[in-house]
Formats: structure tokens, sequence, C-alpha cells
């Protein structure tokens, strides 16, 4: 049997109850718990509002400690996420011959 992934999941879960599967018949379908079935459900239909502001709580906490860091860090952590050197100039409001050291130092 074929394994999918966490997306897969979710996407036949998705086109499953779109063709009217009951929840039931999604799980063993899918092997997923009735659970779960449930959470993807709900996303989609909005019905997840706890969870968006669960997700949204996590990211002001990870701004928030971003901003708590210094720019030398925070420039590590924004090269690390992909981010060019423009950005990384801009969002810490850097000459860009400093960001330019940064990134020496970072590779």
């Amino acid at each position: 049997m074929l394994l999918l992934s966490r997306d897969e999941k979710e996407k036949l879960v998705i086109q499953l109850s779109t063709e009217g599967k009951t929840t039931r018949e999604i799980a063993k379908d899918v092997h997923i718990s009735l659970k779960d079935i449930g959470k993807i459900l709900r996303k989609i239909t909005g019905d997840d509002k706890g969870n968006n502001e669960c997700i949204k709580d996590e990211e002001q906490k990870k701004q928030k400690r971003m901003k708590s860091l210094s720019y030398y860090a925070q420039a590590f952590q924004m090269f690390k996420d992909g981010k060019s050197l423009v950005d990384v100039a801009i969002e810490i409001d850097q000459e860009s011959i400093t960001v330019l050291n940064y990134y020496k130092d970072y590779l």
C-alpha cells in the first residue's frame, strides 16, 4: 500500500468529503482518526478559528522574540530563512556594508 504525506491525506479527505462520503467512510479509506478528519474539514470550512488564533499568537511570539535579538542575530536568522541581502538591510535598518559583513560571517 502507498504511504501518503499529511498534505496528500488532507487533500484526499477533502475530495472524499465533497464526493459525499461520511466521516467514518473517509477514516476507513484514508486511515486517519475521526478527530483528524474533523480538524481538516473545520479548517476548510473556516470553523477552525481557535486554531487560527493559536497560529497568530505563535507568529506574534516569534516576531517579538526576533525583535529582542541583536541586529547580527536577526540578520543570521533572516539569511537562514532565505531572505535576500536587500530584504535583510531593510528589515533591520542597517547600511549595506554592515549587512554584507554579517552575510560574510554567516557564510
